[in-house]
């Protein structure tokens, strides 16, 4: 599932540290999935951002790690928001339904066929409601007026996550800026080192002074 051996780190001036799919199970964890979710997606999603990032030290590879939840996270709240709303809608459109006379089991049925997203049943109950005068805008406003509340919070967890993700994004290039600054201050440092080696090489040997006895002698 993994294929991040062979990460190429060359265009960086830095580095880089590679794992295989065992080290990085032991270096991350195992990742925190819900019943039904399916880990083969989960860390595909892993390597295509690790493929786009690559990652250099063991803190690039957790924010890695922390940002791939976050995206999956995502994923789940985007797909329960718009089951939710449409479940709202469903229950919306059972009561305009029974209010412009349809029997409750019928109503009953085109509600549960609204909510699965029934092409066909959507058409048939748009037009037994715009035969009574009635239209989406309808249905969007029951949902408004007695469900905000619910898809408030949920649009709350959705731009939170959204802030989340902005915020591991950034710490990633923080960390990768400061891993690329000191790696450029060792390089000028070795070869300022090398350079007074060099030089020290170079220079020409002055012969070291004998001290010689000055002799006087007697008149």
């Amino acid at each position: 599932m993994l294929k991040i051996t062979n990460v190429d780190h060359s265009k960086y001036p830095i580095g880089g540290l590679s794992y295989n799919k065992a080290d990085l199970k032991r270096l991350l964890g195992k990742p925190a999935l819900r019943p039904g979710d399916d880990p083969k997606e989960y860390w595909l999603l892993f390597e295509a951002l690790a493929t786009s990032l690559e990652p250099h030290s063991q803190i690039e590879w957790l924010l890695v790690s922390d940002l791939c939840h976050r995206e999956w996270e995502h994923r789940h709240l985007r797909t329960r928001r718009i089951q939710l709303e449409s479940y709202f809608e469903a229950d919306a459109v059972k009561e305009l339904l029974l209010k412009i006379g349809v029997d409750a089991l019928q109503a009953s049925k085109l509600s549960m066929r609204w909510f699965e997203n029934h092409a066909r049943t959507i058409e048939t109950v748009l037009k037994k409601l715009k035969k009574a005068g009635k239209t989406r805008d309808d249905i969007n406003l029951i949902v408004m007026m007695q469900h905000s509340d619910e898809i408030r919070l949920f649009d709350q967890c959705i731009a939170q996550n959204e802030l989340s993700r902005f915020q591991i994004r950034r710490e990633f290039d923080r960390q990768r800026e400061a891993a690329l600054k000191r790696e450029l201050m060792n390089q000028a440092l070795s070869k300022q080192e090398t350079k007074v080696d060099y030089h020290k090489d170079e220079m020409p040997q002055v012969p070291t002074p004998r001290n010689s006895a000055i002799e006087h002698s007697s008149p």
